[in-house]
């Protein structure tokens, strides 16, 4: 087995469960932005409020209060880490399948995660069309993509245990 590659360009390798725990991390983190510091007249408070959260919510939201965030943190990112946790979780789930059908699964990941905002400045979804949105989201999305996600053997030094 050839060892993964070393040096300043070489592509990151991880296995699949540390994939997926870092597309999970991505998407809690990117929740909890959204939760805690996005103004509450968003959809998603309706949400919480239907589900009985809304005091747990104020009460976290309340204890962060003074944790100040540039507002390009606070309106970007979040999306931007949906965006890579969804096409990482994609990509770790799908490895190692035969033929095109991870591949396909992926472009589908990369088309909804662009879709979103691509959507909102063509008018097909509520909101306000953010060119930072969208650059941030490609990132996130070609961060993912260099990712080198393995089904990895067991005894590999970079398999999971």
């Amino acid at each position: 087995m050839n060892p993964a590659p070393t040096g300043l360009w070489s592509t990151p390798r991880l296995s699949r469960r540390l994939a997926a725990s870092a597309g999970a991390l991505a998407l809690v983190f990117g929740g909890l932005l959204y939760v805690l510091k996005r103004p509450t007249s968003l959809l998603m408070f309706a949400w919480i409020e239907r589900i009985g959260g809304t005091e747990y919510v104020q009460a976290a939201r309340q204890s962060l209060a003074p944790m100040v965030l540039p507002s390009s943190v606070v309106e970007c990112l979040p999306q931007a880490l949906w965006a890579f946790a969804l096409l990482t979780l994609v990509r770790a789930t799908w490895v190692g399948h035969v033929g095109r059908a991870g591949a396909n699964v992926a472009a589908l990941a990369i088309a909804f995660a662009l879709a979103a905002e691509l959507g909102q400045g063509l008018g097909f979804f509520p909101g306000t069309f953010d060119p930072w949105d969208l650059t941030l989201v490609a990132v996130a999305l070609w961060c993912s993509a260099v990712l080198r996600v393995d089904h990895l053997e067991r005894g590999s030094r970079y398999a999971d245990p």
